[in-house]
């Protein structure tokens, strides 16, 4: 068997390959311990060359390199020496050949990039932050986002995006909300599948294809006190509610890798997890795709959890739970020692390679594992900057508007546009993105320039204070000119901007410091215990409002701060989330009203972080008042609002009762009340009344984005049958139980119309 003949079938191509290495070549597939930054380096006349370090560690192979691409402190390469698209894909070559031609199977290497919202990389298309695209609700806008992404990593000659992150946002308090696609299983499953899709389109060897790596399998953002890598308190039955349909559903959609989880679940460390990784992802489920590590996460058995010895026995644990390949740990350096002391086998490396060279064979990198450099002229095209703005228009979500908004022309002579997040590029577009050249960002202050420009209206800027600092030095000159003004925007809210000076553990997370003042107050290892608003934020806004003129509050943020104080201080406000390279253009153009906003929360927005949690979903025994403060969010899971009104009606079943095995559907009728045609999104929830195990007060089960032009009406139906109203039994079996649903629909989760089901 030649395992290079693209014709015979592909495990005999596995086999046969697997069959011809040796056990160096082996475990060179699995330990993935080289940086992708460190694989390069620049000579005298700035050329890209291969580094001493790469040629050292490829001698047996390469299984996987990532962030080859990246430039920015995270990986400390620095603007002018990391890569352009060009110079990603020319790099990517250099790579695969010396690996095929000097290597002695000629394996080629996958390469891998984060993509939370975009390619990490020079160049490179960034999109909103994922919590900001998930406000769309939009599923093709999603698969379009999976296209933009697999396209722009394939044409710089990687294969392989870590992402998307399907953790659940329960705890705003946690750093890296932003990243996810909201607080539901059911809502994050749906778009995340889209984005998996989006990626491979159909055919993993496309020159526009690339292979989803679903973050962080499992429980990730749901940790003890909204820490990042807290443990988790979860049962099994919880788990495969809450935790694992998203990832089954983005499996099905195609994704071949998935990236294990920091946390701790019931004591056990998600890297030596066998019943996650093993039992059920894999036998379970029947994932033919492989297992990684987060970044030293194998390590942290050891030197975090504790629950190894030694280097050896935390890389013993992680093979036996099911990890297929490390990613920078010094642990799986230790294999050898290992393998020889029993505490691995020979057959557990097998199956781990056999499952990386499995998606090499499925990418056609042993065909062609080259890139057309040419082809890096897709990176951040035309056509990719117009889906970004579009979806920065429909991420923006309008929480309160009294009127204001959209902006009159016609009586306003001047707009003085305040804040920290006005006019910071870097503010605008969240953690995991590299330097930008400024021209490809525009702020909101830029965007609203613009439009009022056209308008024949003046703007003035003035940055006021910062997100951290506590200095109001700066809030003087921001009152001077908002008093000369028609109209005031404030652009507060939070930064997950990286200083330049921010530090690092060996793993890649970074170390949060309170010694140092900047912006950051978000993203990956910025957890906080209080998130109100930072700095000086709040009492600028409140000295603007004691102007007494009107003010639009723009809230870019990268979670929900706690704002009911700013939001009655405001006759509008909005939440841009990190809007990315578009977001001032999109944001200008729903003040004047060109764009009518359409996006509704992914996230439930606390009234006080004392009384997290505040997910919508909760138990029926959850969410008693407490003493002397309301029981209600400040805003809802679903909510957002539009420059036109809707009205729910007629709320109906098709059939009113029926059988454990069969369906029925939910239909309502959905009229626009105003003056404007508007999107709308349309919400269908379900609560089980009484249960052998508790259920959810209410759970999202299904949802429409439908245009509805003024004045008119149009009707929407849903399906309901065992997938909307089963659950996993206390035996982890699913079951529809017999007894009463309510089915509701509406435009929020706290405002629905309800029919009653009977199940018998």
């Amino acid at each position: 068997m030649n395992y290079r003949d693209p014709h015979s079938p592909l495990e005999e191509r596995i086999g046969a390959l697997l069959s011809m290495m040796t056990i160096e070549e082996k475990l060179a597939q699995m330990n993935q311990n080289l940086a992708g930054w460190k694989c390069y380096v620049r000579g005298k006349d700035r050329c890209i060359q291969l580094s001493d370090e790469f040629f050292s560690k490829a001698q047996n192979g390469i299984g996987t390199l990532s962030a080859v691409q990246r430039a920015d402190p995270w990986s400390g390469v620095s603007r002018d020496d990391g890569l352009g698209p060009r110079e990603a894909a020319e790099l990517a070559n250099a790579i695969q050949r010396h690996l095929v031609e000097h290597t002695r199977l000629g394996i080629p290497a996958l390469l891998a990039a984060n993509c939370p919202h975009g390619v990490a990389g020079l160049g490179t298309t960034v999109f909103p932050a994922a919590i900001g695209l998930s406000s769309s609700w939009n599923r093709d806008l999603m698969y379009r986002v999976g296209r933009v992404i697999g396209t722009e990593l394939r044409s710089e000659g990687t294969h392989m995006s870590y992402s998307p992150v399907l953790d659940l946002a329960t705890d705003p308090r946690w750093s890296r909300v932003e990243e996810t696609l909201g607080e539901d299983a059911y809502l994050t499953g749906e778009l995340g599948a889209q984005i998996v899709s989006g990626m491979h389109s159909g055919d993993y060897t496309a020159d526009s294809a690339a292979m989803a790596t679903l973050k962080h399998f499992a429980t990730f953002g749901s940790s003890e006190g909204g820490q990042h890598n807290g443990p988790v308190h979860c049962g099994r039955q919880e788990l495969h509610e809450r935790f694992l349909p998203q990832f089954k559903k983005a499996i099905a959609a195609g994704a071949m890798s998935v990236m294990a989880s920091y946390t701790e679940m019931d004591g056990i460390p998600i890297h030596r997890n066998r019943y996650l990784l093993t039992d059920l992802l894999k036998a379970g489920w029947g994932f033919p795709g492989f297992v990684v590590s987060d970044g030293c996460g194998i390590d942290q058995l050891f030197n975090y959890h504790f629950t190894a010895q030694d280097m050896a026995e935390a890389a013993a644990q992680a093979v036996n739970a099911g990890i297929d390949q490390s990613l920078r740990d010094d642990a799986f350096n230790f294999l050898p020692d290992a393998l020889d002391c029993g505490q691995i086998t020979v057959d557990q490396i097998d199956k781990a390679v056999r499952r990386i060279l499995r998606i090499k064979f499925l990418l056609g990198l042993f065909e062609n594992p080259y890139v057309d450099p040419e082809k890096s002229a897709r990176v951040h095209c035309l056509e990719h900057r117009e889906l970004n703005l579009q979806a920065a228009r429909e991420g923006i979500v309008l929480l309160k508007n009294d009127g204001i908004l959209p902006l009159k022309a016609g009586g306003i002579r001047k707009i003085a546009v305040i804040g920290p997040n006005a006019h910071n590029l870097y503010n605008q577009i969240g953690d995991y993105v590299c330097y930008q050249d400024a021209s490809n960002v525009v702020t909101i202050l830029q965007g609203i320039q613009t439009a009022a420009a056209a308008r024949g209206i003046f703007v003035d800027y003035v940055r006021g204070c910062g997100i951290t600092d506590c200095s109001e030095e700066g809030i003087a000159a921001a009152i001077e000119a908002a008093s000369q003004a028609d109209v005031i925007v404030a652009c507060v809210g939070g930064s997950s901007a990286r200083p330049f000076d921010t530090q690092y553990t060996d793993g890649g997370q970074a170390i949060a410091v309170d010694t140092r003042i900047d912006d950051i107050d978000c993203g990956e290892g910025i957890d906080r215990g209080n998130i109100d608003l930072g700095g000086a934020q709040a009492t600028l806004v409140e000295r603007l409002r004691a102007l007494g003129k009107p003010i639009v509050t723009v809230l870019v943020q990268g979670r929900p701060h706690t704002v009911e104080e700013i939001a009655r201080q405001s006759d509008a406000l909005l939440c841009a989330w990190y809007p990315g390279q578009e977001g001032g253009t999109a944001l200008a153009e729903i003040l004047f009203g060109e764009v009518c906003p359409s996006a509704k929360t992914t996230v439930t927005f606390p009234r006080l972080a004392e009384e997290l949690p505040v997910y919508y979903n909760h138990k029926p025994s959850a969410r008693k008042k407490y003493h002397q403060s309301p029981s209600t969010p400040l805003y809802p899971f679903g909510h957002g609002l539009s420059y036109t009104t809707f009205e729910y009606s007629g709320i109906k079943l098709s059939r009113p009762r029926i059988a454990i095995n069969e369906a029925t559907s939910v239909s309502a009728c959905l009229r626009n009340t105003g003056f404007v045609d508007a999107l709308e999104i349309i919400q269908m929830y379900i609560r089980d009344r009484v249960s052998r195990v508790t259920r959810p007060s209410k759970e999202l089960k299904g949802f429409q984005k439908v245009l509805v032009k003024a004045g008119e009406s149009v009707t929407v139906t849903f399906d309901v049958g065992k997938t909307e109203l089963g659950y996993h039994n206390e035996d982890l079996e699913f079951i529809v139980e017999p007894g009463e649903f309510e089915v509701m629909v509406g435009g929020s989760s706290m405002n629905v119309l309800s029919t009653i089901l009977e199940v018998q």
